[in-house]
């Protein structure tokens, strides 16, 4: 099995009571991959200053699984797919 390297976006809820997004590595399994999109909603939180840490260039794509979890991560579409062959 070949795990793809990527960089996912999340809510850390820990000591805060804002709402707070944070970056991690995280390793996915590709072959449990049901669908790929784009991720408006985390690019308007950026667009709208919520997210103040990353560029406003950067994109990111949501990631479904095939036992109903999903992620989001740093990155376009097309450069998840790539990763994903």
């Amino acid at each position: 099995m070949s795990l793809m390297k990527c960089v996912e976006i999340y809510v850390n809820h820990k000591k805060s009571n804002r709402t707070r997004y944070n970056l991690r590595e995280v390793y996915l399994n590709p072959n449990k991959i049901l669908f790929v999109t784009e991720d408006k909603e985390i690019k308007e939180l950026l667009e709208n200053g919520v997210i103040d840490h990353l560029s406003k260039d950067h994109e990111f794509t949501r990631i479904a699984f095939d036992n109903g979890t999903a992620v989001s991560i740093v990155g376009s579409v097309e450069t998840t797919l790539r990763k994903v062959k």
